[in-house]
């Protein structure tokens, strides 16, 4: 997934690198301070969802885009067309 993501934002011209676990992505941003972090939720030391609060509180300039394969995320606003269908993937 990490390799994939890079080729289609290297296409944009963006900078991109990648870590692989919670402890050494809050290292990276201790060190680098991105703009913005592509976060998966289901990384091998922890969950990336509890790593928003951190960067949040710690770094709260940095913008976050959530991934996951498992769970669904609606964002804000959603229309109830949006929130019927979420509700039908997971459930289906």
């Amino acid at each position: 997934m990490c390799l994939l993501i890079n080729i289609l934002l290297n296409r944009n011209e963006l900078i991109v690198d990648h870590v692989k676990n919670i402890t050494d992505a809050m290292e990276y941003l201790h060190k680098e301070q991105p703009s913005l972090v592509l976060l998966d939720n289901r990384l091998p030391d922890g969950l990336g969802i509890d790593l928003i609060i951190y960067i949040k509180v710690k770094y709260p300039e940095i913008k976050i885009i959530m991934i996951s394969g498992v769970d669904l995320f609606l964002s804000k606003p959603f229309t109830k067309q949006q929130l019927d269908a979420s509700i039908k993937t997971l459930l289906n």
